[in-house]
């Protein structure tokens, strides 16, 4: 189980890394080859349908919460009533989807009739009837996905998303280049969904002995995981709105073009994302053991600093790499027509980077169960950004979008949070972020301007990109090394160094 496990951590480090790569080839080539148009209409015809997302309420995850229980009890039949309800409601959740994705389908046309042609408009018809297929074998395939998880099938899940990666991006290529349009996206997106469907069907029944059965219906694990699965209702509607609402007034009062170059800069900041998810999960054991002690305030402050500098470090590696040579990143993969995606990116990532720094901390009101305080602070401000970006919009453009979202996230995830962490949690915030900061980001800082310069002697974006990329990764290794790691760090990657020299 433990070699399973293990296998399963490494295969989603390796699917983050692929989707990146995967990803960057695929956007940078459907923009180039189908055009800002039709990429354009795709991601507003997506994001408005991606609001459906929050009706999933988590059925993977209690699912394998549940099925783990179970397990550890030894309870079969239990296992059997867990994946019996939730299949069910899971349908259940696919028929409303499906309802309400009709009234979706019909209002299409009203909500874009000023920006898009009646071509358009039909094409993008087209285009969510394959994208809701594709969310309802999405949602049955989650809540299998959970099953397996729970019965300790750690790898399965990870080989298919691997699978998936690939096949679309080699499908997706292989058709347009004969068949230049943005349904192919939708439609690939579709069967291969469908294959992963049902091979994870076969999975479950073969490998993982999955018996589903109507007469094994319990109402009380509905009842059980009420309280979670609203949790993670409102968390899902924060993350879809935070997602996807900026394209969806973009598509909806300038044009699908501009949704084409502020799609690029989104997608830069989704990589930004899933970066830094790994290191913040990674100390959530150490931070529940040391909840678990008697430490006073400034005691365990010092238990938080350690991993706060360490995701400080990552983070700011890649924000000031791209604050260096991402403009001559953005010409080389999407044209120097997006050029502006390289300051879009930038003004939505520093937030994010600033609340990242504290991600230790967010771990902790999962464990002392004061997630709610930080939802409903995050719905808030959500809905002040909605606002902000439909006033916005009207008035400056993209960019008013991309300020909206950037001063509302500024706002709520560094300013009011971090007053809430303050009080409710008893740590030192201020001495945290000294720690974090104080002998990092001047470096940072020097190395990213060099950066900059050295990039901008070259007439080739490609040449300023791996000239000034290799000076500042040569730079900002030298400087935190000398200057910033103390001797726990410096005695880790020392390890790291053998480690790798005796293989």
């Amino acid at each position: 189980m433990f070699e399973s496990k293990k296998i399963g951590i490494v295969l989603s480090y390796i699917n983050t890394i692929l989707s990146m790569v995967f990803g960057i080839i695929l956007s940078s080539y459907l923009i180039k080859a189908i055009g800002d148009t039709e990429y354009g209409l795709y991601q507003t015809v997506t994001a408005f349908a991606n609001y459906l997302l929050i009706l999933e309420l988590g059925t993977g995850t209690i699912t394998q919460r549940n099925v783990v229980i179970c397990s550890q009890k030894d309870d079969k039949k239990g296992i059997d009533k867990t994946i019996s309800t939730m299949w069910l409601i899971t349908i259940i959740l696919a028929l409303v989807i499906l309802a309400i994705s009709i009234g979706f389908y019909c209002s299409l046309g009203c909500l874009y009739q000023n920006t898009m042609t009646l071509v358009q408009i039909g094409y993008a018809k087209k285009i969510f009837f394959f994208f809701m297929g594709n969310l309802l074998l999405s949602f049955l395939t989650q809540t299998l996905n959970g099953y397996a998880l729970g019965v300790k099938k750690f790898s399965f899940a990870q080989i298919a998303k691997l699978i998936k990666v690939v096949m679309r991006t080699i499908t997706i290529i292989g058709i347009t280049v004969f068949y230049k349009h943005s349904i192919v996206i939708a439609a690939v997106d579709f069967f291969l969904s469908f294959v992963i469907f049902l091979l994870t069907f076969h999975f479950c029944r073969k490998k993982c002995a999955m018996h589903i059965h109507v007469g094994l219906f319990d109402k009380s694990i509905i009842v059980e995981s009420l309280p979670l699965c609203l949790a993670l209702l409102l968390q899902s509607v924060i993350q879809q709105a935070n997602n996807s609402v900026d394209k969806v007034i973009i598509g909806a009062r300038l044009t699908v073009e501009s949704v084409a170059v502020y799609s690029v800069a989104q997608y830069i900041y989704s990589i930004f994302v899933s970066v830094m998810i790994a290191p913040v999960t990674m100390y959530l054991p150490q931070v529940a053991k040391d909840l678990n002690r008697s430490l006073d305030r400034h005691r365990f402050t010092d238990t938080l600093i350690q991993p706060t500098r360490l995701i400080t470090l990552i983070s700011g590696i890649i924000l000031f790499g791209f604050i260096g040579v991402g403009k001559q990143f953005i010409i080389v993969f999407y044209g120097i027509e997006k050029v502006q995606a390289w300051v879009y990116a930038l003004i939505l990532i520093i937030p994010l980077f600033l609340s990242m720094t504290n991600g230790v901390v967010n771990n902790i009101l999962d464990i002392t169960k004061k997630r709610l305080v930080r939802s409903l602070v995050l719905f808030g401000v959500t809905l002040v950004n909605i606002l902000l970006t439909w006033i916005w919009v009207n008035q400056f453009g993209v960019i008013g979008a991309v300020i909206a979202t950037a001063i509302t996230m500024f706002v709520g995830q560094v300013i009011i949070l971090n007053i809430y962490y303050n009080i409710a949690i008893n740590i030192e915030i201020i001495r945290l972020y000294w720690n974090a900061y104080s002998r990092t980001i001047p470096i940072f800082v020097v190395c990213a301007a060099i950066a900059y310069i050295v990039s901008e002697f070259f007439p080739s974006a490609l040449l300023g990109m791996l000239a000034g990329g290799g000076v500042y990764v040569v730079l900002v290794a030298f400087l935190l090394y000398k200057f910033s790691l103390n001797n726990t760090e410096k005695r880790i990657v020392s390890q790291c160094m053998s480690k790798m020299k005796r293989k």
